[in-house]
């Protein structure tokens, strides 16, 4: 068989035996898709199956018995998962800076002085719940962060 020449870099498949090619994983269907979309968008078992118009049993043997479902619903979960994590850290780094820089900076040393405290009980906390990679600090603190940040606009706001 000749291939053009476009195809060059593209690996060929590797017949089985008997010159068959390997079985591939079918695609899946617009309802499995419907039914990983609303999984992932925090829908039960029951109204993800509801809204991807098969019966509750049908969802269970998807994911039990079709690898193609289950591994596309896990991957999609993991990819989420990932953008969560991904979206906490840029957002801590960005609460610590702040809390930094109002520690430097803040015309009031009261403020000044909450922000650094902020900052050390950030790291504290982080040292405290056993994280050790930093992402995962990085979570701890932007949580925190996010509090402490809550805390003086609400201080502002009352001209304490």
């Amino acid at each position: 068989m000749k291939r053009h020449p476009d195809d060059r870099d593209k690996p060929t498949p590797n017949p089985g035996p008997g010159g068959q090619r390997p079985h591939q994983a079918a695609p899946l269907t617009p309802q499995q898709v419907t039914a990983i979309a609303a999984l992932t968008g925090g829908a039960s078992y029951s109204e993800a199956a509801k809204l991807a118009g098969v019966d509750r049993s049908c969802l269970w043997r998807w994911r039990h018995e079709n690898p193609a479902f289950a591994t596309a619903l896990d991957e999609t979960r993991e990819a989420m998962r990932e953008e969560v994590v991904h979206g906490l850290v840029t957002a801590g780094s960005k609460a610590l800076a702040t809390l930094a820089t109002l520690a430097e900076r803040a015309e009031d040393e009261g403020i000044r002085l909450k922000a650094a405290t902020e900052v050390l009980n950030r790291i504290d906390g982080a040292v405290k719940a056993g994280t050790t990679g930093a992402a995962e600090a990085a979570v701890v603190v932007q949580v925190r962060a996010e509090e402490a940040a809550t805390e003086l606009r609400r201080r502002r706001e009352q001209g304490e």
